[in-house]
C-alpha cells in the first residue's frame, strides 16, 4: 500500500513485512481503481478452522469514513458463512 507514511508499530504477532504477509490469507478492500486502500491479513490458527484470527490490519490516510468497519464486517461474514467463531485480539508489545 503506498502512501502508508505512519511509523509501524509492533504487536504480539506480526508486523508489516511482504514476506510475512505472503505467508496467510488477506482481506481486501479497493477503491473503484482497484487500488487497495485497506487490508486485515488472517493469522494461522491450528485448531481445524474452529475460529478466525485476523492479525494486521491497516488502511491507508484519507480513506473513506467506515473503511474499516466494512472490511470487518466482511470478515465475520466469511466466518458466519463458514460456521467459524471470529475474533479479534490485538496486543502491542
Amino acid at each position: 500500500m503506498s502512501g502508508y507514511t505512519e511509523k509501524e508499530k509492533g504487536f504480539s504477532i506480526g508486523w508489516f513485512d511482504e514476506n510475512y504477509l505472503q505467508l496467510a490469507p488477506l482481506a481486501l478492500i479497493t477503491n473503484q481503481e482497484s487500488e487497495i486502500i485497506a487490508f486485515a491479513s488472517i493469522a494461522p490458527v491450528y485448531d481445524h478452522d474452529v475460529t478466525l484470527s485476523i492479525d494486521l490490519m491497516r488502511h491507508l490516510p484519507n480513506v473513506p469514513n467506515g473503511t474499516m468497519d466494512q472490511l470487518f464486517i466482511r470478515l465475520f461474514e466469511f466466518a458466519g458463512n463458514r460456521d467459524i467463531p471470529a475474533s479479534i485480539s490485538v496486543w502491542l508489545r
